[in-house]
């Protein structure tokens, strides 16, 4: 181990140590290079090279086919070309799409001993399905969380064109059936990949949507029976609306076990109604929903008798520029066990509800 011990530079002859498992010279700031007969050391499983001013691999880096753990910032290891051939490699935390050899989706076809997390960047430089389809993620059955992203200058061009190649290219990289969390982000389809559409995906307990600008139909959440964590941020053409998503308490077969619940930004919907028809909600964040003036009855989704949003601990409203009037009734008990109230920039809103006793934290901001 050679952590923060002040050294500069690798010796040429650290190809000598044939035998040599773990190699870890993080810390060490003076290092800018590392030497060619590094690639030599095809033992090697383990190399820690963190905080190092290092800025680019050895050629022949892609040698080192023991290689299971490579650690370094995402920026430099996405500069590895051709980082299929470390078919051994179990942690690769960002791969970076680029158009030339070496860099396309095609890389993560052999690398299918990938633990933890995976994100899946420059999504718009994949040329057709054929490629996306070569990632072969469902053979990656060690992945817990994948995230799929197109970059924000790629989402720039809405056309029919654009739409099209990304609803080709979501619908192949099918992740395997024990995937724990998915996000996807920057998609410029309008729907769901089949994959999604179904229940291929029936352990997913986390899924994030985000700033995808022409999504219309996201109703395929209520096949993901196990979500914990729902995320959906930036889809302004959404269609559905909450009660739709959620429905009544007699048909809230779905989402029994949601704890998370953010919805921002989405420009179409015009009430939020049924969320507190969810058992085990404890956080619920609503921002930018333009179109919501009146915050009436149906929040609580007053369909039956008993407590609403029985488990929620903290509730937070941000940025809702034509909030009025919320509304509420003395007939039932409103959040029980709430504990932290927070509302930022909404001007309009003229009055709250009656605070529970249990809150301890209640946190108002206005910015204008």
């Amino acid at each position: 181990m050679l952590h923060d011990c002040g050294m500069i530079e690798l010796p040429w002859t650290i190809n000598h140590l044939i035998h040599l498992r773990y190699l870890d010279i993080s810390d060490n700031f003076g290092i800018q290079r590392l030497p060619e007969s590094l690639s030599y050391l095809h033992n090697l499983q383990y190399f820690d090279l963190n905080n190092c001013q290092v800025q680019t691999f050895p050629a022949g880096i892609t040698n080192l086919i023991n290689l299971r753990q490579l650690i370094s910032v995402d920026e430099i290891i996405s500069k590895i070309n051709n980082i299929g051939k470390l078919i051994n490699l179990q942690t690769l935390p960002t791969f970076k799409v680029l158009k030339g050899d070496g860099h396309k989706l095609t890389e993560l076809s052999s690398l299918t001993q990938l633990h933890g997390r995976l994100r899946i960047i420059n999504l718009g430089n994949v040329e057709d399905k054929m490629e996306a389809s070569a990632a072969k993620l469902y053979d990656k059955v060690h992945l817990d969380e994948l995230v799929l992203a197109w970059t924000s200058n790629q989402n720039s061009s809405f056309n029919d064109n654009a739409l099209h190649a990304s609803e080709e290219i979501l619908e192949e990289p099918q992740p395997h059936s024990k995937l724990k969390s998915l996000t996807i982000r920057g998609y410029r389809g309008a729907r769901a990949p089949s994959w999604l559409r179904t229940e291929t995906l029936a352990s997913l307990e986390t899924l994030r949507l985000e700033n995808c600008g022409r999504w219309e139909d996201v109703s395929f959440i209520r096949q993901l029976l196990h979500l914990r964590s729902l995320y959906l941020k930036g889809i302004p053409a959404m269609k559905q609306t909450t009660r739709e998503l959620f429905g009544r308490p007699i048909e809230n077969k779905f989402f029994q076990g949601l704890k998370e619940l953010v919805l921002e930004g989405m420009d179409l919907l015009d009430e939020l109604s049924s969320l507190g028809n969810l058992p085990c909600l404890r956080i619920l964040q609503i921002s930018g929903m333009p179109a919501v003036k009146i915050l009436g009855l149906e929040f609580y989704g007053f369909t039956y008798q008993g407590n609403h949003f029985p488990c929620l601990e903290e509730l937070k409203f941000s940025n809702m520029s034509e909030w009025e009037e919320w509304t509420w009734t003395g007939d039932s008990e409103l959040f029980p066990c709430l504990l932290v109230l927070k509302i930022e920039d909404c001007p309009k809103l003229k009055m709250l509800p009656p605070l529970p006793p249990s809150l301890t934290t209640l946190e108002l901001k206005w910015t204008s």
